[in-house]
Order: C-alpha cells, then sequence, then structure tokens
C-alpha cells in the first residue's frame, strides 16, 4: 500500500527484494536496480530491457519483468504473452534456466523476414495459401 505524505510517496513495507535501511528512525527502501533498469524476479538480476513476451510491472517506484506465466513452471509463454500447459509440434519449445526456469513456445518461422506461417512439416511460408486455414498457436483458427 502507498500513502502520500507532504508529497512524498510513503510505503507501509518494501517490496521483497529492496534493502532496508534505517535512518534516524526512518526506514528507506533501498531499490538494488537503478533507476531505468528492470528487476527480473525469476533470477533476481537487474535487466536493462524487458525482453518479449515477458511483462512489466511497476510497483510503487519499481519496476519489474516477470514471467506471464509465474504461476506454473510447467506452462509455456507463446508469442502474444498468453500461457498454456502443451506446446504442439510444428512449434519448437525452448527452455532458459538460468535463474529460474522459463518455457517458452515459439514459431520456428518467427525470426524469418516475412514467414510467419509454419506447415505442419516445419516448413516457413509467407502466406497461408488454400486448402489450409490459418490457426494460431494452440489449434484455434485465426479469423
Amino acid at each position: 500500500m502507498v500513502n502520500k505524505i507532504n508529497g512524498s510517496l510513503c510505503l507501509l513495507s518494501c517490496p521483497g527484494f529492496f534493502d532496508v535501511e534505517i535512518k534516524y528512525g526512518v526506514k528507506y527502501c533501498i531499490n538494488p536496480c537503478e533507476e531505468n533498469q528492470y528487476y527480473f524476479e525469476q533470477n533476481k538480476t537487474c535487466l536493462e530491457s524487458c525482453p518479449y513476451p515477458l511483462k512489466m510491472r511497476t510497483e510503487a517506484v519499481a519496476k519489474f519483468c516477470q514471467n506471464p506465466c509465474s504461476g506454473s513452471q510447467d506452462d509455456f509463454i507463446y508469442d502474444d504473452q498468453s500461457c498454456h500447459k502443451t506446446c504442439p509440434s510444428p512449434l519448437m519449445n525452448r527452455t532458459e534456466s538460468e535463474g529460474g526456469v522459463i518455457n517458452y513456445c515459439k514459431n520456428p518461422c518467427g525470426e524469418e523476414e516475412n514467414k510467419k506461417y509454419v506447415l505442419s512439416d516445419g516448413s516457413c511460408h509467407e502466406s497461408c495459401e488454400y486448402p489450409f486455414n490459418p490457426l494460431n498457436g494452440r489449434g484455434n483458427q485465426r479469423i
């Protein structure tokens, strides 16, 4: 919770990763990150930017970069920041485990310019031609 006293921002408690310093009976919350950095809760580091598809969040004076699927380490983060239990083929799963597990489910064509459609054989194409229908990564038809 945040209170304003004489124009100053006052927190009832410090965010968990802040250091607490007491000077002359006044408690100060010391942010371990620079003002323009994001605190990455997953591995407790400070980042210059929050890489997509991770989500940015601001709480009081702190900026966070967090896994949108942090409720479960079994979930996969899709490119649209949604979370799902599976990563079906031909999508590719990638796991990063430095400081905490993050499972990504990526379109294998995502890095190729203008080739965003992937066929069941894993080949990448610029468009989705008949008789195929565009689907999103979870097997739902895109309209």
